[in-house]
């Protein structure tokens, strides 16, 4: 099967919503799950997608996040948050970087599509079913971290029971 552009997105956020709605996938989405995205595909494009094609699609999606995640982790480019884009401060930088690093030429000086959802999936991919947060507020917190890293560390200080009342505030 050939994923177009919109299809994927719409894969990616029926996955969003289904994590968002508190599923735990720690191991992966179950069938019942799939299932489901594939009635919601039926009913937005016509089309039948089989669980193995979802299971597919996710793992090229996780496939990208890895790498993305490397790429920001070398700092070797900057990234810019607001662009989802990896830019170099030089040409001569972004060259050397893509001639060491071949395949990640597609994700250097261009948006990365998708990138919402794809830190979406894999930030919430860990949670426990016994969850000590709603998953609203769990995600309220992610937002957070992503926004504000400085205060962050503050909160990391903070002991599990002064977390959760300064999730709730």
């Amino acid at each position: 099967m050939v994923w177009n552009p919109e299809l994927s997105e719409f894969v990616l956020n029926q996955l969003v919503q289904l994590v968002r709605n508190g599923v735990c996938f720690n191991v992966g989405f179950k069938e019942q799950q799939m299932k489901k995205v594939d009635a919601d595909v039926l009913s937005f494009v016509g089309i039948h997608v089989t669980t193995l094609q979802l299971y597919n699609h996710i793992r090229n999606w996780r496939t990208k996040w890895t790498v993305i995640m490397k790429m920001k982790t070398d700092g070797n480019l900057d990234w810019s948050e607001d662009g989802c884009c990896f830019d170099a401060a030089d040409e001569d930088t972004a060259d050397d970087y893509i001639q060491r690093n071949p395949r990640h030429r597609q994700y250097v000086g261009t948006s990365i599509t998708n990138y919402a959802q794809m830190k979406t999936i894999s930030t919430l991919r860990f949670v426990s079913r016994a969850q000590l947060f709603q998953p609203k507020l769990l995600v309220r917190a992610i937002d957070f971290i992503a926004d504000n890293e400085e205060q962050y560390a503050e909160y990391r200080k903070l002991q599990p029971p002064e977390r959760r009342r300064w999730l709730r505030t």
